[in-house]
């Protein structure tokens, strides 16, 4: 997949609720004596700090199947995650703070970039080192 494609986000969007909805299963059964409503909001919150911005910001590397993806992405925000809330307690933000705006900041980002590539409707790749001309964005 060398540049990104509508047709391709929707499916992978159908994947990430597919999983999304497996993982509560699986952690309901678990951790049965939870109640669904604490399995759900355990797995939002894991979907939403690192899975959904890790898994968003691995568009830049187009080789990169839908596992690979959201594999590198989870542990790539887990990083990012991590320098981030550092850098924004140094600035005087508390950790109650970066809990939401790392991974908005994140999916905004790349939901952006994402958005500008598939409006140009143009051949721009998907990875940085493969771009032979200048995208204006």
């Amino acid at each position: 997949m060398d540049k990104i494609e509508a047709g391709v986000l929707k499916t992978e969007g159908i994947y990430l609720i597919a999983l999304f909805a497996a993982i509560v299963i699986i952690t309901k059964i678990a951790f049965s004596g939870s109640s669904l409503g604490e399995v759900i909001k355990l797995v939002g919150s894991v979907y939403w700090l690192w899975v959904l911005p890790g898994f968003m910001l691995m568009y830049f590397f187009g080789k990169l199947g839908f596992g690979e993806r959201l594999v590198l992405g989870g542990i790539g925000m887990l990083g990012i995650y991590g320098v981030g809330s550092y850098y924004l307690g140094i600035l005087g933000l508390n950790l109650g703070i970066s809990i939401y705006a790392l991974p908005l900041l994140a999916i905004l980002a790349a939901g952006f970039i994402i958005y500008r590539r598939l409006s140009l409707n143009k051949d721009v790749p998907a990875h940085p080192d493969k771009v032979e001309k200048d995208v204006q964005l």
